[in-house]
């Protein structure tokens, strides 16, 4: 079976090696292309006898003539080294020579320096000399097979295989020796997958797999403390199990992946999905040549600097980003400032004990002074060697510790007598166990470090964590993977440099989200808190200087008591200025509704009782105006004033009352849009705390519309008085400048206020500035002209309080203006008397008597309040008792008989006064001016009219002086 098996793999690798010859065509003449940094050419070319590089000292094996499907047979030459009688112990070992995907240039040298130190060590390997036969993967997996089934139908046999470096080669090389029994160990190959036993059982390394980084990102990610991550990787197996095992890791640790791209040749959409999903903190996991475009994409997109910090992989090559590259259109400069400050994990290149001596007689830093004086004999730049040096040196060392131990247990075998490491077959599978057993238990001292392998043949060794400083990779820490705390796992003392982020701390890993309350700031509440006390104090001083000049006529032909009524409005209104910046930050959330509550009711009883008064008096005003009362003598102000105030104060308590039993307030929090603070990485978005959303916007809504009505109103009216003048209500005018003024301050305030609502500061400082200007104004416009009217000359003050209206009235209206008063007032009797003879005609004589009643077969029964109180109840008696009672004949009485019968009454009366000078004055139509008769008043009272005539309506004005008095009387017939 074992043998029906192995005939089938080397059909299939057969297979595999003719489909790769047939596609590919490989000079018989190996050329390998090594650079120096400065671009110069070191390619060597041999012939098919002749080694890529000279091995000195002992037999040099030739590579594997690939153009040809029968080996070469190597020539053989004596070395210095062993005994030309040694047993030669041979090795397969694949170098990814030619690679353009990754470039190991240090890993051959280095390789044939351990054999060198092997076969001179007089402890290892008595009686063997040990060879290692190599050849040119490409790092191409169907390449490298193809070389394997090569050397395997070779004529020597090997006893176990050295590489592949690259992941990709190493995995079907691995499936495919363990059929010969052929145990592997790479010094290169990372990909976790190798690590699976079942598939790989006999692949062993001594360089780090992927996983082990994945330790040492997952502990710094947790050492910087950042919980957001991404992730981006190339479409490869090696990359994407990577990834996968990272993934899982960061889950576990309860950190969040933002996304997770992957691409397969342009990486341009997943940078920009980076981007979009604000991905700070990256984990990239790619080639050499992807990793170039990928940061070409990184500049255009601007993701890098101080808020953004990329982990990459630290397996490249030296300056990877000047390397030409035909696939980018990025500069190295370019480049270079998008990858500046990156964090890169690998394997160390050489052990931390550098003065501690290893299982090869050598101390690490002697290997490393050898090592580079093997690199300048070949014309290798020490800046093109890499870790894979010191891994391939332990690597050849672990084959042959093996080789050596399985000397002895081959000689104390039961199984295996007489046998000897050279008789290995490929179907061996005794010696291979044996094999295996070793390296599962092998230990010793490497320059790399300890080399050890745990169950699934990997090796844990110690991570480099570098970071790349003006241009260089620097060690900034290493990792022991071995240990138990994050303080002894990651050692940042351990660096040669110190971590250096570009804004001079760790990025943070998402743009930092902070909810702030945009509050008011406490130093505008003192300062409005003050101005308000300064308010509330300047409305005191006028109320105590109202009630003390109450009596004044400055004062008291003002109506005083709504000047008291103003005062204590706009003292509210100061009280709400002051309370007005009391936010959730001083009072507490808890009490803020209610604190909005009572500066609603606070704003709108102040303003009502403020403005209102104010409106009242200037509404009675146009209303005395166009009715054209007597504006000296207009009567009483206060009634009519009162009841309109009341009226907006009930309106303004109805909707109050309402709202806040109905549909009380609520807080409300608003979100804003948020603004970004590139330089932090900060993004602060502003909270708004309301009290009047939703159903509260609409009662606002209604005061606002209720009162904007008023002050528009208000303004209209004012414009209408301007030039009125009432003696007995003598600060109109002031009044109505008070009313421009607020009217134009509540339309720029009222606007503003809903403008500006998202900033609670500002628009605090703007409100609360208007309003308090507005009431300051207000006060002193209406009650400065009074003070400084006191302030006037002692005369004028002793003669306002001397003089009546009446004698002001005499003194100061002339004649003409007299005579029209009382031509309006006898227009408003005769209007009265009309309406009472229209009532009579209807009614009969008990039309014009107040209360109730119902007639009772020709009689009244009734009940009233009272008689009427018009002059003209003395006349009407008159005229019932000559008419008879209820034979009701009222109806039949003429205005012009209502008219001869007062003008009677009234000539009676008017004889008893002394000697009297008459004017006659002959009523004209409305718009013209009297004219005198010319006629006596005596004789015109004696006079009757002719029946059936109407006589014009006449006025007699009798003026009368009292010889003790120095009022003059005026007695008016009709």
């Amino acid at each position: 079976m074992a043998m029906a098996s192995m005939f089938l793999s080397m059909v299939l690798m057969s297979l595999v090696a003719s489909t790769w010859a047939q596609t590919e065509t490989v000079q018989t003449t190996a050329t390998v292309s090594l650079f120096t940094t400065d671009g110069v050419d070191l390619s060597a070319q041999t012939s098919p006898a002749t080694d890529l590089l000279q091995w000195p000292n002992y037999t040099t094996p030739e590579i594997i003539d690939t153009t040809s499907t029968i080996p070469i047979t190597p020539e053989t030459e004596e070395t210095t080294v062993g005994s030309p009688n040694n047993a030669t112990l041979n090795v397969i070992g694949f170098f990814p020579l030619t690679s353009s995907v990754v470039n190991i240039r240090g890993a051959l040298p280095a390789c044939q320096m351990a054999v060198e130190h092997v076969n001179a060590k007089a402890d290892m390997l008595k009686g063997y000399f040990l060879n290692i036969d190599f050849a040119d993967t490409m790092c191409n997996p169907g390449y490298g097979t193809k070389v394997l089934f090569e050397f395997i139908n070779h004529s020597k046999d090997y006893v176990m295989v050295l590489g592949p470096a690259c992941s990709g080669v190493a995995q079907p090389v691995a499936m495919a020796a363990n059929l010969w029994n052929l145990l592997q160990i790479s010094y290169g190959a990372s990909n976790p997958a190798l690590s699976n036993r079942k598939r790989y059982p006999s692949f062993y390394r001594t360089y780090a797999p992927d996983s082990v980084y994945n330790l040492a990102r997952l502990d710094i990610v947790k050492y910087y403390g950042w919980t957001k991550v991404a992730t981006l990787h190339e479409n490869k197996e090696l990359f994407s199990l990577t990834i996968n095992d990272l993934s899982s890791r960061l889950r576990d640790h309860g950190i969040n992946i933002l996304t997770s791209e992957s691409f397969t040749v342009d990486p341009s959409e997943q940078v920009k999905n980076l981007k979009e999903k604000n991905a700070r903190i990256i984990l990239g996991n790619f080639y050499e040549d992807m990793a170039r475009r990928v940061f070409c994409e990184v500049y255009k997109q601007k993701m890098y600097g101080k808020h953004y910090a990329w982990i990459l992989l630290g397996w490249y090559s030296y300056h990877w980003w000047t390397k030409e590259d035909d696939n980018i259109d990025c500069t190295p400069e370019q480049l270079f400032q998008a990858i500046d400050g990156y964090i890169a994990t690998e394997n160390i290149d050489l052990s931390i004990y550098g003065n501690r001596t290893t299982t090869s007689g050598y101390t690490p830093y002697e290997y490393q002074s050898l090592y580079k004086e093997r690199l300048r004999s070949l014309d290798i730049s020490e800046t093109a060697a890499d870790a894979m040096g010191a891994y391939c040196y332990d690597a050849v060392w672990s084959i042959a510790a093996t080789l050596n131990k399985s000397m002895e247990v081959l000689q104390n075998h039961p199984n295996m007598t007489n046998r000897s490491l050279e008789d290995f077959t490929y179907g061996d599978t005794v010696m291979r166990d044996i094999f295996t057993d070793i390296l599962d238990e092998l230990e010793f001292d490497g320059v790399s470090g300890p080399v050890s392998f745990t169950e699934t043949g990997d090796r844990e060794g110690l991570i480099n964590i570098e970071q790349l400083q003006d241009g260089e990779e620097v060690v900034v820490g290493i990792y022991f993977p071995q240990m138990e705390t994050m303080e002894t796992k990651l050692r940042w003392d351990m660096g040669s440099q110190p971590v250096k982020w570009k804004g001079g701390q760790p990025p943070k890993d998402a743009t930092t989200i902070v909810e702030e309350y945009q509050r008011i700031p406490v130093l505008y509440i003192i300062i409005f808190a003050s101005l308000a006390g300064v308010g509330v104090l300047l409305a005191l001083a006028l109320l105590i200087f109202t009630l003390r000049y109450w009596r004044r006529s400055c004062i008291s032909k003002a109506a005083p008591g709504y000047l008291v009524v103003l005062i204590l409005g706009i003292m509210i209104v100061y009280i709400t200025v002051g309370i007005l910046g009391l936010d959730a930050g001083m009072v507490g959330q808890d009490f803020l509704t209610k604190m909005c509550t009572i500066r609603a009711w606070t704003l709108t009883i102040g303003f009502t009782l403020s403005y209102g008064s104010i409106f009242a008096k200037v509404y009675h005003a146009h209303k005395l105006f166009t009715a054209k009362a007597n504006l000296w003598k207009p009567g009483s102000h206060t009634l009519p004033i009162m009841g309109r105030l009341l009226g907006f104060l009930v309106i303004d308590l109805a909707i109050l009352l309402i709202w806040m039993f109905r549909y009380p307030m609520q807080l409300t929090i608003e979100r804003l849009a948020p603004i970004v603070d590139e330089d932090n990485n900060v993004e602060v978005v502003p909270l708004i705390e309301y009290c009047d959303k939703g159903k509260s916007a609409n009662f606002i809504t209604a005061l606002m519309v209720l009162h904007g009505l008023q002050l528009l109103l208000g303004a209209f009216l004012s414009y209408e008085t301007r030039e009125v003048k009432i003696r007995s209500l003598n600060d109109i005018f002031w009044n109505g400048i008070a009313t421009y003024m607020i009217v134009t301050l509540s339309i720029i305030c009222a606007p503003l206020s809903f403008i500006i609502n998202n900033k609670p500061a500002v628009s605090f400082l703007i409100v609360a500035s208007l309003v308090w200007t507005a009431c300051t104004l207000a006060l002193l416009i209406v009650f400065v002209p009074k003070i400084l009217y006191l302030r006037g000359s002692y005369n004028i003050r002793r003669n306002s309080m001397s003089r009546t209206d009446e004698q002001v009235y005499e003194e100061e209206v002339d004649e003409e203006t007299k005579l029209r008063h009382k031509i309006d007032e006898v227009e408003k009797e005769i209007a009265k008397v009309k309406k009472e003879i229209e009532q009579r005609k209807k009614f009969g004589r008990y039309a014009t008597m107040r209360g109730c009643g119902l007639w009772f077969f020709g009689h009244h029964l009734s009940c009233t309040c009272g008689g009427r109180s018009e002059k003209y109840e003395s006349d009407y008696g008159e005229i019932d008792d000559n008419l008879g009672g209820h034979t009701n004949r009222a109806l039949e009485v003429s205005e012009y008989n209502i008219s001869a019968r007062s003008q009677e009454a009234i000539s009676s009366s008017s004889a008893k006064v002394g000697a009297a000078e008459t004017k006659d004055v002959t009523l004209t139509e409305p718009g013209q001016k009297p004219r005198p008769t010319g006629r006596n008043s005596s004789a015109e009272g004696n006079g009757s009219a002719p029946e059936g005539s109407r006589p014009p309506s006449t006025l007699n004005v009798i003026e009368e002086t009292d010889s003790t008095s120095d009022l003059t009387t005026s007695t008016i017939h009709i």
